[in-house]
């Protein structure tokens, strides 16, 4: 009987560790925004997001995550992004943002 119960607190013990480990499944999301192709792909971090997007804007929010997009400026968590052209298609991949599939830097 001890054997069995130090055997159920071992096999608890180490679902418990496995669990934690679990790769979070991303969240992705895609909008049109003018002639811009915006994609988000961020952790879920166990947290519901938010995503709203017009004709002009996009507004996204995860967990820690805030992503913004408006005159052709792009806000992610805080660092702004400068959208060169009106056809740019624009990706969001775990805070590191990409224009046209070249990564960029932020202007601040």
């Amino acid at each position: 009987m001890k054997k069995l119960t130090i055997l159920t607190i071992a096999a608890c013990g180490l679902i418990a560790i496995l669990a934690g480990c679990a790769p979070k499944l991303p969240v992705e999301d895609t909008a049109q925004v003018g002639q811009h192709q915006i994609v988000i792909i961020e952790p879920t971090e166990g947290a519901a997001h938010n995503f709203n997007s017009g004709k002009n804007y996009l507004q996204f929010n995860c967990g820690k995550n805030n992503i913004h997009f408006e005159n052709e400026i792009l806000t992610v968590n805080g660092k702004k992004y400068v959208i060169p052209n009106k056809t740019d298609s624009i990706k969001v991949k775990y805070g590191v943002v990409q224009i046209n599939g070249e990564t960029v830097k932020p202007i601040n």
